[in-house]
């Protein structure tokens, strides 16, 4: 016994004498002198069966599910072995992790899929397929101007999908074809937390007119009629509404509107689709419009209803474990490596588009600029002060090197901020949730490629406010 207590004893002070830090390294990942050993997890993990139970029946989840009045729905969690609205994974998870995980540190992310019992609420849909070539009779189709011309919404059927149009486009110099009708749905009941989409599209497309003002009531009652029209108090939201322009003769029916109902939840609400236009020959007013796919719905029923399989990120932030959907996006440097290769060149696109005198600042090979620094010969970004002055001297003259410096990083976030929609055109922001996307790319200051990360704030889908940069976390 005593010869084991010796040998330790011996091993001790040779670590002491310093032999220490050698074998740390070796034996302790991440354990420096004076540190303590890091722990950053970062996998996928799917919930087996037993983790159900053991979310279930954890304190803290208890405390939670009790302060918020679900206690009995938890605990059918772990009979059910799925999520649902009510006691949502991204609530109840996090403790799991917590548990799971003590010695985890900030800057751990796990991916976790889990099982969710989608319940969709679809308050109303029309996709115009069951009554082909004709408007619906259950909506209400009617001419609100005093022209006995005035045309009206017509259903049409093109390469086996049918939707409703309406249209000015004709040229008749012996009639006044000036248009004003209204397509007003039946009565809907609105739903909380659902969101009013339609697909629409032009064609024949004109300046001057021929567009839809789109319109909602939760007054108009009973027969809708041109004297029942004009009565009713109506809420306009045109203006969530985003139509493109084709650049050949019609467009491609897609969403063009993605708006939040919350004002009418628990109300009984009619959609109208008003048509203006004049297709008097010379007047040119006669842009077609064409609607398809009406929607009132929870973001669910985008999935398929009953149980379905979510993975969701959760990281651990200031000690705390909680969901969090923010992408970073890691764009490793390098010569002919995607997508630093693809992304830098966009950058150096949109300089040479958008920016007075954008091609000065690009290189001759037309893969670099320095404008921002972007290079897409390297995939990175080229900070170096001299390269700046270098390929432009005049637009940074009588600027510092510090000054030049703050120039090429503020200029780094305008161009990502233009350049962000076209690589994460989905990502969207999500109620009650900070949203970020964050870029880690590397920045060659001429000494060395340091990887930066550059946080954005998703403010709307597909589109990113810059909010901060800093070097990146090894």
């Amino acid at each position: 016994m005593n010869k084991h207590i010796l040998t330790f004893a011996t091993a001790l002070a040779l670590i002491f004498a310093g032999g220490g830090c050698d074998y740390n390294e070796d034996n302790f990942e991440g354990l420096q002198n004076g540190t303590v050993a890091t722990d950053v997890k970062k996998f996928d993990y799917t919930l087996l069966d037993a983790d159900y139970k053991t979310i279930a029946t954890n304190s803290d989840n208890k405390t939670l599910a009790s302060a918020n009045g679900v206690s009995n729905q938890l605990k059918k969690v772990e009979t059910d072995k799925f999520f649902t609205k009510q006691v949502s994974g991204r609530d109840y998870i996090p403790n799991f992790l917590a548990a799971t995980y003590p010695t985890a540190d900030d800057r751990s992310s796990i991916n976790v899929t889990y099982n969710f019992y989608n319940e969709a609420v679809t308050c109303f849909k029309e996709d115009f397929e069951t009554s082909a070539n004709k408007v619906p009779d259950n909506w209400a189709n009617v001419v609100t101007n005093d022209n006995p011309n005035s045309l009206k919404w017509v259903g049409k059927t093109y390469s086996g999908n049918s939707y409703v149009q309406c249209s000015a486009f004709v040229k008749n110099p012996d009639k006044n074809y000036a248009t004003e009708v209204y397509l007003v749905s039946p009565a809907i009941e609105v739903e909380p937390n659902t969101t009013f989409s339609f697909k629409a599209c032009y064609g024949n497309y004109k300046t001057e007119g021929g567009r839809i003002t789109v319109l909602i009531s939760d007054d108009l009652k009973g027969e809708v009629t041109k004297e029942s029209i004009k009565a009713a108090t109506w809420k306009d939201i045109t203006d969530q509404v985003n139509i493109p322009v084709p650049s050949g003769q019609y467009g491609t029916l897609e969403e063009v509107c993605s708006y939040k109902m919350d004002d009418f939840a628990g109300k009984q609400v009619r959609i109208a689709f008003r048509y203006d236009g004049d297709g008097t020959d010379g007047a040119n007013q006669t842009t077609t419009v064409q609607i398809d796919d009406i929607k009132i719905a929870d973001a669910a029923s985008e999935e398929e209803e009953g149980i379905v399989e979510r993975t969701e990120q959760f990281t651990r932030k200031n000690n705390l474990w909680k969901f969090d959907p923010s992408i970073v996006w890691v764009i490793e440097y390098g010569k002919n490596k995607h997508p630093a290769t693809k992304f830098f060149q966009a950058c150096v696109d949109w300089v040479k588009a958008n920016v007075e005198n954008g091609t000065q600042y690009i290189s001759s090979y037309g893969n670099n600029d320095y404008y921002s620094g972007a290079s897409a010969y390297n995939g990175n970004l080229d900070w170096r002060v001299s390269a700046a002055r270098g390929q432009y001297a005049a637009a940074f003259e009588g600027k510092t090197d510090e000054e030049v410096t703050k120039m090429l990083q503020e200029r780094t976030a305008e161009v990502f901020t233009e350049v962000l929609p076209h690589f994460h055109p989905d990502f969207a922001p999500m109620e009650g949730v900070d949203v970020t996307l964050t870029v880690q790319c590397g920045v060659y200051d001429g000494a060395a490629t340091v990887y930066y990360n550059f946080v954005f704030d998703v403010v709307a889908k597909g589109e990113y406010k810059f909010k901060e940069f800093a070097k990146a976390e090894e």
